[in-house]
């Protein structure tokens, strides 16, 4: 992988952050989530900068009986399906 930075916030805010300084730089923002390469979603150039969701990876609650989960855009798929189980 190729980038000319990768970045690794830990909340919403900081992704924000990243967007608007990406935004006022005219730099591209490629987005990358649990890095599991499963997906295969984490390609960059070195114009690009990566915005890996890895440190985004909390499950925040789970509702059985409206079969929803809502989790963080880091949580892979694996970890959210044996939290389901």
């Amino acid at each position: 992988m190729t980038a000319l930075a990768i970045v690794r916030p830990a909340n919403t805010e900081q992704v924000s952050a990243v967007v608007k300084c990406c935004a006022q730089a005219q730099v591209s923002l490629v987005s990358m989530g649990g890095l599991t390469g499963f997906v295969e979603g984490a390609v960059t150039t070195a114009q690009q900068v990566g915005l890996s969701l890895e440190r985004m990876s909390r499950i925040e609650s789970m509702d059985v009986e409206d079969a929803c989960v809502v989790v963080e855009a880091g949580v892979p798929l694996q970890t959210l399906h044996e939290f389901a189980d």
